[in-house]
């Protein structure tokens, strides 16, 4: 739900007096309480062809959370195993990181019911025997480096972490998975369930802030330090690939934020984001996005759907440099009146249409400067299959930021009030 409007005019006026808007951190539990069988390994040991558990792995999807991770915690609820040396815990995030939390502890001892938090801040390590208590994770593989020993598929493969602080600074939303494995023969358990507690902070951004409480479908940052994973900061978790090489830890847009921004270097670099729901935004919508261009001798896409579907795009030196909206492949339904010109400096690009071409809107800069084109017609714009991308092979070099997509055009008053906490301007409110 939207702020009020008393309230988002205090929160610009407050932007406007210098005040820091940070959001809070949060910290939720998320539970699942699907008994788990460690089935006995069969094959000899150390060999990793048999001896994962029932269900392998078992998952819990984390949604609505705040865009970075503080600090994660993991419960095992009622762990019984009648060797307990032989037992393999592999946590792996939505983001693909992963860390080993239990490895060859506690010794080839009996356990029946004994629940055990693994968290990096414990006093000290799984002891043998095991027993309740808060824990570090803890690895101790008689069968090799616990970072580097494979567990069956699919479970990923290593090297893998050995601290629960591989998952700090990730997006939290979306499915964790907890591998579980028997490394020896003759020996048998089962596990009750499982939780993870995550601490998460929301991006210390009035802009992200207001982004945020506007519900997008997908709210790309373009933050990311390092890696190829192009996060979602939304709670739909739409998470995509950065390809050709993209260049991270960019400048970004929104002035006091210290949130970088990811430079394309105008040869083939490209953020593509899988097909979802969430996406499906049909032919009510609004897109937005901030642009620092390096060259006007190539357009520049900023969202694309695919073949009849949704497409933004700031326009070469030859067609004045101006915005066009599109259905993709098939026609333009409204381009810009001004340019987005390769001056140094972001420019805030943003697109609305709501229920067809007639109704189409082009901001840059928060102001609306909107040209329809009679000869695109009413247009209805497809839900496509295709990934959403950003950029690709036909885009000039620059640098893309805070990029947005909702299944709404939002109002020019919101519009303005975007640009305007970006840039500390003059806040409209709505």
């Amino acid at each position: 739900m939207r702020l009020s409007r008393v309230t988002r005019r205090g929160a610009g006026l407050a932007l406007l007096c210098g005040a820091a808007l940070a959001a809070p951190a949060s910290a939720a539990t998320f539970t699942n309480s699907t008994p788990i069988t460690i089935n006995d390994h069969t094959t000899g040991t150390c060999v990793a062809t048999s001896g994962a558990a029932t269900p392998y792995p078992s998952q819990i999807v984390v949604s609505g959370q705040p865009a970075s991770v503080t600090d994660v915690n993991v419960t095992i609820t009622k762990l019984s195993h009648t060797s307990v040396a032989d037992v393999h815990l592999l946590l792996v995030g939505p983001q693909g990181q992963s860390t080993v939390l239990v490895d060859t502890v506690g010794g080839n001892n009996p356990v029946t019911d004994v629940t055990f938090t693994l968290d990096d801040a414990a006093s000290g390590s799984i002891g043998n025997p095991l027993v309740a208590g808060t824990f570090k994770p803890t690895q101790d593989d008689g069968c090799g480096p616990a970072a580097t020993t494979a567990l069956p598929l699919p479970a990923p493969a290593p090297p893998y972490g050995l601290a629960l602080s591989a998952f700090d600074g990730t997006n939290p939303n979306g499915t964790w998975s907890l591998y579980a494995y028997d490394d020896d023969p003759q020996d048998a358990g089962d596990i009750e369930g499982w939780s993870l507690d995550i601490g998460s902070a929301a991006a210390a951004s009035a802009y992200a802030d207001e982004v945020l409480d506007g519900s997008p479908g997908g709210y790309w940052r373009f933050g990311e330090p390092s890696g190829t994973a192009l996060l979602d900061s939304s709670p739909n978790a739409n998470n995509g690939t950065y390809l050709g090489g993209v260049t991270l830890g960019a400048a970004g847009a929104i002035v006091g934020d210290a949130d970088t921004a990811a430079s394309y270097d105008g040869v083939n670099d490209t953020g593509r984001v899988p097909d979802a729901s969430s996406l499906d935004v049909g032919s009510s919508f609004t897109m937005e996005g901030w642009i620092k261009r390096s060259s006007t001798a190539k357009s520049q896409e900023l969202f694309n759907k695919g073949q009849n579907g949704l497409q933004l795009t700031v326009m070469n030196a030859g067609s004045g440099n101006k915005v066009w909206l599109r259905k993709a492949g098939v026609t333009t339904i409204a381009q810009s009146t001004v340019g987005v010109p390769a001056d140094g400096h972001y420019h805030y690009v943003a697109a609305t249409m709501n229920g067809n071409g007639t109704t189409a809107h082009i901001y840059v800069d928060g102001a609306d400067v909107t040209q329809l084109l009679p000869a695109g017609g009413v247009q209805s714009i497809a839900n496509t299959s295709f990934p959403l991308t950003f950029g690709g092979a036909g885009s000039a070099q620059a640098s893309y930021d805070e990029f947005a997509l909702y299944d709404e055009a939002l109002p020019s008053c919101e519009i303005g009030d975007h640009y305007a906490t970006a840039t500390n301007g003059p806040y409209i409110g709505c």
